[in-house]
């Protein structure tokens, strides 16, 4: 009997082994496996957070928000920068007609003014300001177009003019430093084109008005006392221009106080900062008339 139950008992401690080898272990779960099955493993990127996207099966997974980046404001726009002056090897004496067709000649070349106590050149101060602006209107945007950049200049006033003419520049922006036989006049002044020789309309209208937007922005950062707007019939480099132009004279050199001012950086940042503001209306004028 008793040997009969032990009999028994191995029997059955057999089959139990045989039933646990008979076991497979269970696979892991992989990404290859999945793929290898037909079955899809959606695994998250790092900072795939924050906005929702539909899948196939019409569930919402958890991924990050794209945003365009914000076009730039003088994005399409050309501008010319003219900095006033500039040293020359040609002779002062020589002379051009005030405009096209006309008798009336003018100096074809200036020196301009220096300031009466810092005694930088006006030539050094209106290049200094022009690269300064050349990097804010190209950081907005805008494709530049310098008349000059280095202090020597031979171009004449009608060959400046032809320049920016050709250049494919959308308008010109003069900057100069302005000069009187009086110590105590000071304040920015505009000046824009006249009808006497000029008869685009048009010309002279956007001329206007970027003027008074320039003007404006240069009043409000450096709250300088305004000479206003000023339009001009004698000035060669307005009157062979074909594209819209505007002249800022930033200050009186020959005033004590405001060369001092205008030698400075925070100052010449101010009016830079002004120019810039103004360039930005004109270009949203400009926008405007175009989808009038």
């Amino acid at each position: 009997m008793k040997k009969c139950i032990k009999v028994i008992s191995m029997a059955i401690a057999i089959l139990v082994l045989a039933g646990c080898a008979n076991q497979s272990p269970k696979p892991e779960l992989s990404e290859n496996s999945l793929k290898e099955s037909g079955m899809k493993l959606s695994i998250p990127k790092a900072g795939d957070v924050g906005k929702t996207a539909t899948n196939k099966s019409g569930r919402t997974t958890s991924s990050k928000v794209v945003t365009n980046k914000e076009k730039k404001l003088l994005e399409g726009l050309t501008i010319c920068i003219d900095a006033g002056h500039g040293k020359t090897t040609k002779s002062t004496n020589k002379k051009e007609p005030i405009a096209p067709n006309s008798k009336i000649l003018k100096a074809a070349v200036a020196s301009g003014t220096s300031g009466v106590y810092t005694k930088i050149s006006e030539e050094s101060l209106n290049l200094t300001i022009s690269e300064k602006l050349k990097k804010e209107l190209s950081d907005k945007g805008a494709k530049i177009i310098m008349i000059r950049e280095t202090s020597k200049c031979d171009l004449t006033n009608v060959e400046r003019t032809k320049l920016w003419n050709s250049s494919g520049a959308d308008f010109t922006i003069r900057i100069h430093g302005n000069g009187i036989n009086d110590s105590k006049v000071s304040g920015v002044l505009m000046m824009v084109p006249g009808d006497k020789y000029i008869k685009d309309k048009d010309m002279l209208s956007k001329s206007a008005q970027a003027g008074q937007y320039i003007l404006a922005g240069v009043l409000k950062y450096t709250k300088a006392k305004s000479r206003g707007t000023v339009k001009s019939t004698d000035l060669t480099g307005f009157n062979w221009s074909k594209i819209p132009v505007v002249l800022l004279e930033m200050g009186f050199m020959t005033n004590p106080q405001e060369d001092k001012l205008l030698s400075t950086d925070s100052y010449q940042n101010k009016i830079v900062a002004g120019i810039v503001e103004g360039v930005e209306k004109y270009q949203s004028y400009l926008m405007k008339v175009k989808t009038e």
